[in-house]
């Protein structure tokens, strides 16, 4: 301050000098109250600063005990992990002086087994700039190792990224924590081996206070009685759900519980499980109201104070019961196929009355296969897909599958299964809507609409063809209609008096043998039977082997040339018949649905208004030479 002072006097005499000039007696006494403002102005900004130095002294002062007396220990690291601040708790914690572990790596106090968790604790603070917290083990100084919570966050300051480290001695917790399980781990060996070693008479009174205690929090009945069946204790469960009084029961034997006429068999059972030839009984006890409680009992042998006395735990199988019942029936009395498999192998471990009814199996025939084994899956590629979506998800939804019936029908089915758990074990349930009818109505649209489809495009092709290229496009529309709908053969066979006009025509399936030089015979012969009918008849003969003894003659021919089923439609131009057009099966038979007979009759009108323009053109050629 005096420094200061020195040299604003300094200053003020240098121009003084320099820019003297006279001032008047009023100019003066203004300069003077002016200067004496500024001189109380600095004096009230100078105790201000003084009061805000002692402010900032006591704030630092503060700072400091939170700083650095804090319970826990603080530390900032830069970008390259080397510590910049750190309180004395940290420093004492690792047991180092401040000042030495400044510009220090934080990693050298942590545990060479616990780089990697620290490793992974930085790298997701500088990915996600958001606050981590884990747990991992320090070392200090002399090599001793400690554990702590450490709680990282990021801050920047001046444009720097820093870290702050907040570490936490947990070191007693984890010490607490293992003691803990240590002494769980203990209890439950000790309540484990309760039942194989003796105790002397304390033991034993503690061990049966510890009984009591554990009978009376469990929800199962458990009962204790002398080797004779005289019952010596039951918990509050049995008094509550047999409906006895604890001084009726006191009075009770073990056989008492079951009704009169079990209690013969239970005798037996009771003496089976006491020799290890059974592990539990079955059969119902009864209430003292009469009520029949399905149950699971398991007894043993062990001592009660001091005596060796039968034990037994009975298991009130009422809820479990009425659960399994009502799954069952929802099961099994579903409208739709449901199974039920396991989750190693996919065998069946339970299929409803509607799988069996839909897939024409027997209980026997399914119950323990795998679905590989009984083959009922048409796409085994797909079935794995949804399997590994099954396991992956544990559901799946609306999966559109073929399945094959033991007749070796095929069945379209809409399936959806889940994984669901019974007693610890998974299995796979799955739940099949038959939609064969949807689909097949779906496939004989698509079916209906391409076979239209083609009769157009085979029409629009008789309209404009030419008359020399009319023999090729026969050849051609009999094999394209032939493999569509599935034929065997297909041929077109001109009348007597049209042979001059149009030959005749005949296609094959692939695999079918050849009887062309055969079928002048057979030709001959069918247009004789047509020629008994009505001129505008078509000849359906879905199965030739049921024909009446009325047609033998026609029969024996058909079943000669081994075909199955027959459909013939005449060919006609106005009301005389010119041709006739066939179609026949030789491997199975079939029923023509009338929208194939209606698309086949436009096509076989549409080759009859070709075969007249044919012969009107011959005519026509005819008369010319003539002339």
């Amino acid at each position: 301050m005096i420094l200061l002072r020195k040299q604003a006097e300094e200053k003020v005499v240098v121009d003084d000098i320099l820019n003297m000039e006279p001032i008047s007696s009023e100019d003066y006494k203004k300069l003077i109250h002016e200067l004496r403002l500024q001189k109380i102005e600095l004096e009230l900004q100078n105790d201000e600063l003084r009061r805000s130095e002692e402010s900032l002294e006591s704030l630092r002062m503060k700072y400091f005990d939170l700083y650095n007396m804090a319970p826990v220990g603080y530390c900032t690291v830069n970008e390259k992990k080397l510590i910049i601040e750190v309180n004395l708790t940290a420093a004492n914690m690792l047991g180092v002086n401040r000042k030495s572990i400044l510009n220090k790596s934080i990693t050298r106090f942590i545990i060479k087994d616990d780089q990697d968790i620290y490793y992974m604790h930085w790298k997701e603070l500088l990915n996600t700039g958001q606050s981590q917290m884990t747990e991992l083990r320090m070392v200090k100084k002399g090599g001793e190792p400690f554990f702590v919570m450490m709680s990282s966050n990021s801050i920047d300051i001046f444009g720097s990224r820093v870290f702050n480290i907040v570490i936490s001695d947990i070191t007693e917790k984890k010490r607490l924590e293992f003691i803990l399980k240590e002494n769980e781990k203990r209890e439950i060996t000790e309540l484990k081996r309760m039942d194989e070693r003796k105790r002397d008479e304390n033991a034993l009174r503690e061990s049966e206070l510890n009984f009591r205690t554990f009978f009376e929090t469990i929800d199962d009945m458990i009962v204790i009685a002398t080797h004779d069946g005289n019952i010596l204790f039951t918990n509050t469960v049995v008094e509550r759900k047999m409906g006895y009084s604890r001084t009726e029961l006191e009075s009770m034997h073990l056989l008492d519980f079951h009704a009169a006429n079990d209690r013969e068999e239970a005798k037996k059972i009771v003496a089976a499980m006491l020799q290890g030839k059974q592990k539990n009984c079955n059969l119902s006890v009864i209430t003292k109201n009469g009520y029949l409680l399905p149950v699971d009992t398991r007894i043993w042998i062990s001592q009660w104070n001091g005596v060796d006395c039968i034990f037994g735990l009975i298991k009130d199988l009422s809820v479990e019961l009425e659960a399994k019942q009502l799954f069952e029936r929802i099961f099994l009395c579903n409208p739709n196929p449901l199974a039920l498999n396991r989750i190693e192998d996919w065998s069946f471990i339970d299929v409803n009355h509607a799988f069996l009814r839909t897939l024409g199996y027997s209980r026997e025939e399914i119950i323990g296969k795998s679905i590989a084994d009984i083959d009922i899956i048409q796409d085994q590629e797909e079935q794995m897909k949804l399997a590994e979506k099954l396991v992956q998800d544990g559901h799946f939804h609306d999966a559109e599958l073929q399945c094959r019936s033991k007749d070796g029908r095929m069945i379209d089915g809409l399936f959806s299964g889940e994984i669901i758990s019974n007693q610890g074990k998974k299995y796979f349930l799955t739940v099949m809507l038959d939609i064969t009818e949807l689909k097949n109505a779906e496939r004989q649209l698509i079916h209906r609409a391409a076979f239209a489809n083609l009769i157009a495009n085979m029409s629009l092709a008789f309209l404009g063809v030419e008359d020399a290229a009319m023999n090729d496009l026969l050849d051609e529309s009999l094999h394209l209609i032939g493999e569509f709908i599935g034929a065997d053969r297909v041929y077109l066979f001109p009348c007597n008096s049209m042979e001059m006009i149009i030959q005749p025509h005949y296609w094959c399936a692939e695999g079918v043998p050849s009887q062309k030089e055969h079928f002048l015979e057979f030709s001959i012969a069918l247009a004789s039977y047509i020629k008994t009918l009505n001129i505008n008849t078509t000849i359906n003969i879905p199965d030739v082997s049921i024909l009446p003894d009325s047609m033998y003659s026609i029969r024996t021919i058909l079943e000669r040339k081994n075909i199955k089923s027959l459909l013939v439609f005449p060919i006609l131009a106005g009301n005389k018949q010119i041709a006739f057009l066939g179609f026949d099966l030789l491997k199975k038979q079939s029923k023509w649905t009338d929208e194939d007979q209606s698309l086949l009759q436009v096509f076989a009108n549409n080759i009859g208004l070709s075969i007249k323009r044919l012969e009107q053109n011959h005519e026509l050629r005819l008369k010319k030479e003539e002339w």
